[in-house]
């Protein structure tokens, strides 16, 4: 009984030991604490209240060019479409080509309504009403019933460009190329006076595509001259080392168009070499 109270007595003091180191580290435990949340706090007051994202960092709206020509009604082309239209005389082409498309579209180009490489400084900017389509000429691809009208472009008195507009043997028209400037033909006239002779004179002309002697393409555009004798020459205007306005030639020296090498635009050059 005395051992047991001794015992007792001898396990006491153990408890205040354990209570007096509790409360040795309660304050450790709080200034850690208390260190973590000034911390935090610290930490929170650096960052950038929350609020409206800076109007630089908001995603780009896609940015439309503005119409440079916004008074012109733009032609839209389909792409792979091929539009015709009657071409059996001057008349029908000076009235059908001007509401063709890909006719439309090119004066466009040359008025620079679109930025590009066909755009004429000699234009004023989206002035297409200034371009007028001049007198067409057509070009017989001999001994061919089919050709194509050379129709000109003109803003005044000068020629910018040339559409070569391409006629089947019905008379239905499709434009096939165009290419700057005026034609390199001499005009009926010239070619006249330049195929005749004192004693045979000329007597009917027409403009053909035939290839002379040389590196030339068959749709070289050349004059095809009768005179009263029944004689045939052809004049070749620039015809390279010939004097102005060009060389002449017998019929049996030219070079002709054929079902079987018709290209595939007429008035599109085509080496023959």
């Amino acid at each position: 009984m005395l051992a047991s109270r001794r015992n007792a007595t001898a396990s006491r003091p153990l408890l205040p030991t354990v209570s007096t180191r509790a409360r040795a580290i309660a304050p450790i435990v709080a200034v850690v604490v208390l260190g973590m949340a000034f911390g935090a706090l610290l930490l929170d007051s650096t960052r950038t209240p929350a609020g409206p994202a800076p109007e630089g960092s908001q995603s780009a709206a896609p940015v439309v060019a503005a119409d440079p020509c916004p008074a012109v009604d733009q032609v839209e082309l389909v792409s792979g479409q091929v539009t015709r239209f009657p071409a059996k005389t001057p008349a029908d082409v000076l009235a059908w080509a001007p509401k063709d498309p890909y006719v439309r579209h090119s004066l466009e180009d040359m008025a620079g309504v679109r930025a590009g490489p066909i755009y004429d400084t000699r234009v004023p900017k989206c002035r297409v009403d200034l371009l007028v389509l001049g007198q067409p000429a057509f070009a017989r691809a001999f001994p061919q019933s089919w050709g194509s009208w050379l129709l000109p472009v003109k803003i005044g008195e000068t020629t910018i460009a040339t559409f070569s507009i391409a006629v089947d043997s019905v008379g239905i028209g499709a434009v096939a190329s165009i290419r700057g400037g005026a034609n390199p033909t001499l005009p009926e006239a010239g070619a006249r006076v330049a195929g005749s002779t004192t004693a045979d004179p000329v007597v009917a002309a027409e403009l053909v595509y035939a290839a002379p002697p040389g590196c030339a393409p068959r749709d070289t555009l050349s004059w095809r001259l009768v005179r009263r004798s029944g004689t045939v020459v052809y004049l070749v205007p620039d015809y390279p080392g010939a004097p102005s306005p060009g060389a002449l030639f017998g019929e049996n020296e030219m070079r002709f168009m054929s079902v079987s090498n018709i290209p595939s635009k007429i008035g599109e050059l085509a080496s023959a070499c």
